[in-house]
């Protein structure tokens, strides 16, 4: 069997010399591609300059096709004028797999003015098209384009665990970080600058021009430099040198007015360095940032309005602005070129042929039909999420429906790796309807196992029976009996269902005790499957005692099971006890305004940042030091062994599952609900570099016990 080859079709420049956003991103992904699979596996089509190298872009494109079933494709919109259509015949004619990723946010606008729909099909000849927008990809979708897929833009970053202070410089210096052109608003931000200036009869701020210079406008840019002297041209900077040149600026100003404006790299660096921005509302600014948290903005219509909301982010108290660049840190994480790339392997991985015979599809023809209730970001949604990729890379077919929506980051995970998702949008409380969605899709998809998670299956077991499929039910309890279903009735229903061929899996000894309990079941009629995570993925480095301030970390939801009151107690604790350190709370919940409240009365401000939900909280995992989950109950806890797959020690109290997962000294501690006991642990772990190292090791020993691929081999042993 030949070697596997993948394109890349696009503004590879291997020389490094453009530095535009387009070939920056375009050569990124060449790089990670070619680190990942081997260059001898990856061919180019290099479209820099593709008009006046027609010929040459031709003949590339002639041999990537010839010789590459995957092809990644990244253009800007003369680039998908020219080569669509011979993108687009070789997917339907010659079964190529296109993955396109969109360059800039026109797409939609260029798909509405196609009144003949070419463009459409020609998209949904792809395998996919990533945008970097969740409001362009749901356009797209309603313009037609089924495979529209919302994947964030990326850049290499190296992201400080904290933001950095707030500069005390005189005049303050701001800075643009674009393409040097009217159109990204140079001349506004300029003239708004000097008008501020011009008021106050000094100088209260300079403004240094960062970016490669449009031969246009160089005239005349020269000329406003010149009759300015607050005004500096930088030069350029290389792409993975933005986030430490901006670390030291006041703000940033993006005063864009470019019609195409998507997802800018240079926002992407300003998160990076903690920079605050002032910029124009362009139509997905409000994906990225937010008023009053990470900077100001203006009307994009109205450019004008830029020196009045840079006047007023220039009269903000130091505290507000310090408040802000930890506002706009906090997302960077979410834009890092590590973790969008690994969603992009994937999705490569999972529509490439598997070559080794331990995971090809099993010869029964099985399918594999995973019923939840819903897609918000939770351990079940991240679990059958790692089940279904594993499901998909062993070639088995895998369809995943939601009781409800689909529209969430798990959801869009899931597309991205391949995985079909149909959503029922179930109406709130009893609704009959679903049942009949829901038989519809067994109909449909003809699955030999359907696996439900959560309180769920008063409706898949008439929905299989009414089907006539005879798909075997496997329902996989993921809390304990009395919690997870808390309706009586409903209990009632489940134990006729697993007394009458429904088999129930359990993650952890005390749920099955507790099925056992509450259902009359024998200990041998409920298996336990315990949660499993993609250790590769956040694999870290081996970790050393360093010293210093210890970095604390908790991924949980804010909501009173959690406890993390008991943590923030424990945190002052700490301080209490005359040690230096930090926590950082990756989440979101109902308690958030208490636990900020909280975290003011007891003078913890500066040492506990909040978060908040996080797409792929892994760089939070690598810049951390100990794990703490002080709940009051847990099922089998997947952000534990995220943690400790990254190598971080853990510090828990014994609630549900924990146990199962934290042994005693051996890869972290276990501790009573007591902010003391609690505090007198950690201290105890921190101070010992030999015992960290020891716990670090055994953490990720216990990682590996609960990987993904362990939890799917299992699961595929119950389905057969």
């Amino acid at each position: 069997m030949r070697t596997r080859k993948i394109g890349v079709v696009g503004r590879v420049d291997p020389s490094g010399a453009l530095l535009d956003g387009q070939t920056v991103k375009t050569r990124t992904l060449y790089r990670h591609l070619v680190s990942h699979y081997g260059a001898e596996s990856i061919l180019t089509v290099d479209t820099r300059d593709y008009r006046r190298r027609a010929p040459q872009v031709a003949r590339e494109l002639a041999r990537c096709l010839r010789n590459c079933d995957d092809v990644v494709v990244l253009l800007s919109a003369g680039g998908r004028r020219a080569l669509f259509p011979i993108l687009a015949a070789a997917a339907r004619l010659r079964g190529k797999r296109i993955y396109h990723s969109l360059i800039g946010g026109r797409l939609a606008a260029d798909v509405a003015r196609d009144g003949g729909g070419r463009l459409v099909k020609q998209l949904n000849s792809f395998a996919v098209n990533w945008v970097e927008s969740r409001a362009l990809a749901d356009r797209l979708r309603e313009l037609g384009v089924i495979n529209a897929v919302y994947l964030p833009n990326f850049k290499d970053l190296s992201i400080p665990p904290s933001a950095s202070p707030v500069p005390d410089d005189h005049p303050v210096r701001l800075c643009t970080f674009s393409r040097v052109t009217p159109l990204k608003g140079i001349t506004n931000a300029i003239q708004a600058v000097c008008a501020i200036n011009a008021d106050a009869g000094e100088d209260k701020a300079v403004l240094d021009i960062y970016g490669p210079l449009d031969p246009d406008y160089a005239e005349e840019f020269r000329r406003l430099v010149n009759a300015h002297p607050c005004v500096r041209y930088a030069g350029q900077a290389a792409p993975d040198q933005g986030a430490r040149i901006l670390r030291d600026y006041y703000a940033l100003l993006f005063p864009t007015q470019w019609p195409g404006e998507g997802v800018p790299g240079t926002i992407i660096d300003a998160m990076a360095a903690g920079l605050p921005v002032v910029a124009s509302r362009w139509p997905y600014y409000s994906e990225m940032l937010q008023d009053g948290v990470t900077g100001l903005s203006y009307d994009y219509d109205q450019p004008g309005q830029l020196r009045e909301a840079l006047s007023r982010f220039l009269a903000l108290p130091t505290a507000e602005v310090g408040a802000m660049r930890r506002g706009i840190h906090a997302r960077a994480a979410n834009y890092s070129s590590q973790e969008v790339v690994a969603q992009i392997i994937r999705t490569l991985d999972a529509g490439a042929p598997r070559l080794s015979a331990e995971r090809r599809a099993p010869a029964d023809g099985m399918r594999v039909l995973l019923v939840i209730h819903g897609l918000s970001t939770g351990g079940a949604e991240t679990m059958v999420l790692g089940l279904a990729r594993e499901l998909v890379a062993a070639q088995i077919p895998v369809r995943v429906v939601s009781l409800h929506g689909a529209d969430t980051d798990v959801g869009e995970r899931m597309r991205q790796a391949g995985i079909d998702v149909v959503a029922l949008n179930k109406a709130s409380g009893p609704d009959p309807r679903t049942v009949l969605a829901l038989r519809r899709q067994i109909r449909e998809f003809a699955p030999t196992v359907v696996h439900s998670h959560l309180p769920v299956l008063q409706y898949v077991v008439p929905a299989v029976r009414m089907s006539g499929s005879g798909a075997r039910i496997i329902h996989t309890v993921h809390n304990l009996a009395t919690k997870e279903t808390r309706r009586r009735g409903l209990r009632r229903f489940n134990h006729l269902a697993f007394t009458h061929g429904v088999v129930p899996v359990a993650l952890t000894g005390q749920v099955r005790d507790s099925v056992c309990r509450e259902y009359a079941l024998e200990p041998k009629a409920v298996p336990i499957v315990g949660n499993g995570v993609d250790v590769g993925h956040f694999r870290c480095e081996p970790r050393t005692g360093r010293g210093g301030p210890v970095r604390l970390l908790c991924v949980a939801r804010m909501v009173p099971a959690k406890n993390l009151s008991l943590l923030l107690e424990t945190l002052a604790e700490i301080v209490r006890l005359g040690a230096d350190a930090s926590l950082t709370l990756v989440g979101d919940g109902p308690l958030r305004p208490q636990l900020e409240a909280q975290t003011r009365d007891l003078g913890l401000v500066g040492r506990v940042h909040f978060a908040g939900l996080q797409r792929d909280p892994v760089a939070f995992f690598r810049e951390s030091d100990i794990f703490v989950l002080l709940s009051d109950y847990e099922g089998q806890p997947m952000s534990l062994i995220e943690a400790m797959a990254a190598g971080l020690p853990a510090v828990a109290t014994p609630a549900g599952g924990v146990p199962d997962i934290v042994v005693d000294d051996a890869n972290g501690v276990l501790v009573p609900p007591d902010p003391q006991q609690a505090a007198t642990a950690i201290h105890a772990i921190w101070n010992d570099p030999e015992r960290y190292v020891r716990l670090s090791a055994g953490a990720v020993r216990t990682a590996g016990e609960h990987s993904v691929r362990t939890m799917t081999e299992k699961y595929l042993e119950l389905y057969r």
